[in-house]
């Protein structure tokens, strides 16, 4: 009976071994540019936050320095200015998740001067 499964067993184990990241977030879509008239705005901006897989990380990485570049714009005085690792991604992945969740919270522990 063991050796039924062993291909299927040697082929996930492949899979877990290739290092594969999934992304999900819930800011990749755009807004529409119109917004009809009479519809409550935190409604509508609500409706178009769906919690999806990015399959591409480069275009995760190019909406978060979008954002970024959006956030420098608006506060002259205080620049953001992040460096997209793998780990920065998934950390910003994970903040973005708790606080788009009613009464989310959580606790980020660094270690000091490890830029993390």
């Amino acid at each position: 009976m063991g050796e039924q499964y062993a291909p299927e067993v040697h082929n996930f184990v492949n899979q877990l071994l290739e290092d594969k990241h999934y992304y999900f977030c819930d800011f990749m879509r755009d807004p529409p540019d119109e917004i009809p008239e009479g519809v409550d705005l935190d409604v509508f901006f609500e409706s178009i936050k769906v919690y999806e897989e990015v399959t591409e990380k480069t275009v995760l990485q190019e909406r978060i320095l979008n954002n970024q570049t959006k956030y420098n714009d608006s506060k002259p005085t205080i620049k953001l200015d992040l460096v997209l690792f793998d780990s920065c991604l998934q950390h910003i992945l994970r903040i973005s998740r708790v606080i788009r969740t009613p009464k989310g919270h959580c606790l980020l522990v660094g270690v000091g001067g490890s830029g993390k």
